[in-house]
């Protein structure tokens, strides 16, 4: 696999916002009604910490 996004990629994500390698939307680790994060959110997970240093520091 190359590090190249494919354009149907970037639609998708734009639509659904960030998937995990897995399939999981992040969207589906945190419930705003009852205010609960899944406890893979505070894991080590490389893939979560590569989204969150990007979202960090994109407008850098």
């Amino acid at each position: 696999m190359s590090g190249a996004v494919s354009e149907m990629e970037t639609d998708m994500v734009m639509r659904n916002g960030p998937v995990l390698s897995d399939g999981t939307k992040v969207s589906d680790l945190i419930n705003l009604e009852t205010r609960e994060v899944k406890l893979r959110t505070l894991s080590d997970d490389p893939e979560l910490y590569k989204l969150e240093m990007e979202k960090i520091f994109a407008k850098t």
